[in-house]
């Protein structure tokens, strides 16, 4: 099962043009950049990143959850080039299934703090 909301909204679309813009840039200096854009959960507020996946009405759906690991992207692992999209900006939070060996992975947007992905699958292939 997959669900992916591939639209960004204008603040992060307008912030990951920024970065794009400038490859040179640490990612400190990104995240800086997203902050003026109007970043509100960015690595330094993951429990309120955490307090807002309803981890209950997903459980609903997929079994009791446990959250086993959460990570904030700003830029991904390409190699940075003006000309490839390289600034991520998302947080991407796994949770167990548990009792099982399947896992959803949660996709939330920093700017708004809004679910905007699930991906149900295999723990294992879900942690790479």
């Amino acid at each position: 099962m997959q669900f992916m909301l591939n639209r960004p909204n204008k603040m992060q679309e307008e912030a990951r043009a920024e970065i794009n813009a400038h490859p040179e840039w640490t990612d400190v200096e990104a995240l800086e950049a997203a902050k003026r854009r109007g970043l509100r959960f960015g690595p330094s507020n993951k429990q309120a990143v955490l307090n807002l996946i309803p981890l209950k009405e997903l459980s609903t759906f997929f079994g009791p959850l446990r959250i086993k690991r959460t990570q904030f992207t700003i830029t991904s692992e390409h190699e940075k080039d003006a000309e490839y999209s390289f600034a991520s900006l998302s947080w991407y939070i796994t949770a167990e299934e548990v009792g099982t060996t399947h896992a959803l992975l949660i996709f939330v947007e920093p700017f708004g703090g809004h679910i905007v992905g699930l991906s149900e699958g295999d723990m294992q292939d879900l942690l790479q």
